[in-house]
């Protein structure tokens, strides 16, 4: 009885990491990431897996997740700075700037389903040495995603952060661009923030327009701009990465 039980345990958590909506072999499978198989931490946060690998600047340590044979990769810096680029995992529900920039890894309304979502991080003024992107291993295609704005960029548009420089002019927007090999199949632009409005819901994102591609590739671009790149945060959380194959 026991054996029964935990067997049906770790198939619920199976369906619950990566959905199969359709069940059969004899038409394309539609699968659903929805990061609830990602371990966090004693805070609700996570940078993945450590490979116990570098890039090939020797820089960062590279932290990886796969969830539906979809590969997720992070680049940590700890000395002499802490510092990460591409994907975090969180449960963390914040709505007010935190001093320790906690609230980098928060968005005020928490997950779209079950409890964990995914934060990426990157701006387009770092080039695509270290570009979060979604790898599928094969063609995929992709439906739809869904998208809402990090604690940061909320926090930044209604001027709470005191480095804000944020006006009524600029815009910030989440580019998602897909590939099949290094050939780029099409870039859908989503707007982030716009003046005083910014997304404050989860919203869907539909992706079928890419057609079939191995790779989706997530970029932050913004109008708000200084000497040093973007001055506007480069953070959007996602949740429900829908795909078929």
């Amino acid at each position: 009885m026991k054996k029964t039980l935990f067997a049906a345990a770790l198939m619920t958590l199976a369906l619950t990491a990566c959905n199969n909506e359709n069940g059969d072999n004899t038409t394309p499978q539609t699968y659903t990431i929805d990061f609830e198989q990602i371990a966090l931490d004693t805070d609700g946060r996570s940078l993945g897996t450590d490979t116990h690998t570098k890039d090939a600047t020797s820089t960062y340590d590279i932290y990886s997740e796969s969830i539906c044979g979809a590969q997720f990769d992070t680049w940590l810096q700890e000395s002499p700075w802490f510092f990460w680029w591409g994907w975090a995992y969180s449960d963390n529900i914040e709505s007010e700037y935190q001093s320790d920039y906690s609230h980098q890894y928060a968005n005020p309304i928490g997950a779209y389903s079950g409890q964990k979502f995914a934060i990426c991080y990157r701006s387009e003024s770092t080039g695509s040495l270290y570009s979060p992107s979604i790898r599928f291993g094969q063609e995929v295609t992709p439906q739809s995603v869904m998208v809402t704005n990090s604690t940061t960029t909320v926090c930044y548009v209604k001027g709470e952060d005191s480095f804000s420089v944020w006006s009524a002019d600029d815009k910030t927007s989440l580019l998602i661009t897909g590939y099949r090999g290094a050939t780029p199949t099409g870039t859908i632009s989503f707007t982030l923030a716009e003046g005083a409005d910014y997304v404050d819901d989860w919203t869907k994102v539909e992706l079928g327009e890419l057609g079939k591609v191995d790779r989706l590739e997530f970029v932050i671009s913004s109008t708000d701009v200084g000497d040093w790149g973007m001055n506007a945060p480069a953070y959007v959380c996602i949740d429900d990465v829908v795909f078929t194959k």
